[in-house]
């Protein structure tokens, strides 16, 4: 399935701006975000309604519909999502180095 274009996501120039300021978060295309080596989080704009897959720890999260031309409100809750998501990324991160071999 293809993936956003910048001007796809023209409205989310604050949540993106806020997002892009994360630590060890990378952009590698268009609304294409990489946790240090991981993907973390891309768009899918082909048809309606605009959709976002970002990871929740080790794995997929649930899809995130986010409207073209969401307001102010919606863009914030977006992007409080996506913090939470982030730092549930970080914390299995801490856990699995932190795991012991298993035998």
């Amino acid at each position: 399935m293809p993936r956003a274009r910048r001007a796809d996501l023209n409205d989310l120039r604050d949540a993106l701006a806020t997002i892009r300021a994360l630590p060890g978060l990378t952009e590698r295309a268009p609304g294409v975000f990489w946790l240090h080596r991981i993907p973390f989080m891309h768009f899918h704009t082909a048809r309606p309604p605009r959709r976002v897959h970002a990871k929740n720890g080790r794995g997929w999260g649930a899809e995130i519909i986010l409207p073209i031309g969401a307001d102010r409100s919606v863009r914030a809750a977006f992007v409080k999502e996506i913090r939470a998501r982030y730092e549930a990324c970080l914390a299995s991160r801490v856990r699995r180095r932190g795991s012991s071999p298993r035998s």
